[in-house]
C-alpha cells in the first residue's frame, strides 16, 4: 500500500511495492532472463547441437521444441495458481530450474537426456515469465512495464547476438551456450531480493478479485488471433520481399532494421502509458498492422516492402503491450495475463504452420488477406473490451485508475 507524504506532495511508494522503480527494475531484469532463452539462446542451442554435438537437424529441432514446450507447459499450469502462490518463490524456482537444466546440458551428447535437460530449462523459463507477467499486471500502468520489458528483451538479444555469443560459440561450442545461460540466470538471483511483495493494484488478496471469464476469454482470443497473424506473416516476410522483386541483401538489411525500429514501438508505450487510454492505442496498432498487409497485397516496389516491414514490426511491438494491458486490467491478479503469454506462444507457433497451407510459391496475397481477417477479428473483439476498461479507469475510485 502507498504511504502518504507531505501535504500536496505525491504519495511515496514503498520500496517493495510493485510500482517502485527498484521493484520495476527487478521485474524487468527477471523477465529478460526468463525470455532470453528463446530470444537469444534457443537458436544458438540448435546450431551448436548440429555443429558441435553432431546431432541431426531434426533432433536439434526436437531440442528447441522441448524447451519451448516446457516453457509453455509451465505458463499454462501457472495460469491456474499464479494468483495464490508467492511470485518471488516462483521466480526463484524458475531460475534454479534454468541453472539446473543448463548445467545438466553441459557435456551431454545423448539426445534423450539432452532433450530432458532442455525441458527442465523451459519449465524454468516459463515459471519466471509467468511470475513477472502476473506481478506487472498489478501495477498502476502495466503497459509501461510491458513496454520496458520489451525494450530490454530486444536490447539484450541484440547485445548477445552481436557482441558476445558468436565468440562464445566459436571458442566453447555448445557448452559455452549452456554455461552462459546458467550464468545469466545466476545473476538473476540478485534481483530476487528486490522483487515486489504486493502485486495487485488494489492491495487486496488476489482471491478477492473476481474476474469476468467471458470478457477475459474474448481478450485472450484477440491476443491469439493477432499472434497467429504475426507469426504467419513474419515467417514469410523474406519470401514476400523476394516475390516483390527485392534483392536478397536488401531484404536482410530491411528485416534487421525493422527489428531495431521495433524499439520505437516499445519506447512509445513507455512514454504514452495509458494517457490515450487502451482502446485508441490498440486500434492504432491493429490499423498499422492492416496497413502493412495492404502494402503487401498491392505494393510492388522496394519502398512499399520497406514500409510494410517497418509498420508491421512497430505495430507488433507497440500493440502487444496494450493488448496485454487490457487483459491486466480485467484481471490484476495476473492469471489472465499469464494465459495471455501462452496465447502468444500458441499463436506464433500456429501462424507459420497455417500459413504453409495458404501460400503458393511467388504469390502471398492470400496469406495477407488471411492476416487481414485475423487483425480485423482482433480489432473487433478488443475494442469494446478496451473501451469498457477505459470507462472504468476514468472513475476516481477505480482500481485500474492511474498510469
Amino acid at each position: 500500500m502507498q504511504t502518504e507524504g507531505k501535504a500536496g506532495a505525491q504519495p511515496q511508494v514503498p520500496r517493495r511495492d510493485v510500482n517502485h522503480p527498484v521493484s520495476i527494475a527487478a521485474m524487468v531484469a527477471l523477465g529478460v532472463i526468463g525470455a532470453v532463452g528463446t530470444f537469444s539462446f534457443l537458436p544458438l542451442v540448435v546450431g551448436a547441437a548440429v555443429d558441435d554435438l553432431g546431432l541431426s537437424e531434426r533432433t536439434a529441432g526436437f531440442l528447441a521444441a522441448a524447451e519451448m514446450g516446457g516453457a509453455g507447459l509451465a505458463t499454462f499450469l501457472m495460469s491456474f495458481c499464479i494468483h495464490r502462490w508467492n511470485r518471488q518463490r516462483i521466480a526463484a524456482t524458475g531460475l534454479v530450474l534454468i541453472i539446473a537444466g543448463s548445467l545438466l546440458s553441459l557435456g551431454m551428447h545423448q539426445a534423450g537426456l539432452l532433450i530432458a535437460a532442455r525441458v527442465l530449462t523451459g519449465l524454468g523459463e516459463g515459471s519466471v515469465v509467468a511470475a513477472v507477467v502476473a506481478s506487472m499486471s498489478g501495477a498502476r500502468a502495466p503497459e509501461r512495464l510491458f513496454g520496458l520489458w520489451t525494450i530490454f528483451n530486444m536490447a539484450m538479444a541484440a547485445f548477445l547476438f552481436f557482441f558476445v555469443m558468436s565468440g562464445v560459440v566459436a571458442t566453447f561450442g555448445a557448452n559455452g551456450v549452456f554455461a552462459s545461460y546458467s550464468l545469466v540466470a545466476a545473476v538473476g538471483l540478485v534481483a530476487l531480493s528486490r522483487y515486489p511483495r504486493n502485486t495487485t493494484a488494489t492491495g487486496q488478496n488476489d482471491d478477492a478479485l473476481p474476474i469476468d471469464i467471458v470478457r477475459v476469454a474474448f481478450a485472450l482470443l484477440a491476443v491469439l488471433a493477432a499472434h497467429v497473424a504475426h507469426g504467419g506473416i513474419w515467417a514469410y516476410m523474406e519470401r514476400i520481399g523476394r516475390a516483390a522483386g527485392v534483392d536478397a541483401d536488401v531484404i536482410g538489411r530491411v528485416l534487421g532494421t525493422a527489428a531495431l525500429t521495433g524499439l520505437v514501438g516499445g519506447l512509445l508505450v513507455v512514454v504514452l502509458g495509458v494517457r490515450w487510454g487502451r482502446a485508441r492505442p490498440n486500434a492504432v496498432a491493429l490499423a498499422l498492422s492492416i496497413t502493412s498487409l495492404i502494402l503487401v497485397i498491392h505494393g510492388t516496389s522496394i519502398l512499399a516492402f520497406v514500409a510494410a516491414v517497418v509498420l508491421f514490426y512497430v505495430a507488433w511491438v507497440f500493440g502487444l503491450s496494450y493488448l496485454m494491458g487490457v487483459i491486466a486490467a480485467l484481471d490484476p491478479g495476473g492469471r489472465a495475463a499469464t494465459a495471455g503469454v501462452l496465447m502468444q506462444s500458441i499463436g506464433l507457433a500456429a501462424g507459420p504452420a497455417i500459413a504453409g497451407f495458404i501460400v503458393t510459391p511467388g504469390a502471398y496475397s492470400a496469406l495477407a488477406w488471411f492476416g487481414l481477417g485475423l487483425y480485423g477479428l482482433a480489432l473487433t473483439v478488443i475494442t469494446p473490451l478496451a473501451l469498457s476498461v477505459d470507462r472504468r479507469r476514468s472513475r476516481p475510485d477505480s482500481p485500474v485508475a492511474g498510469g
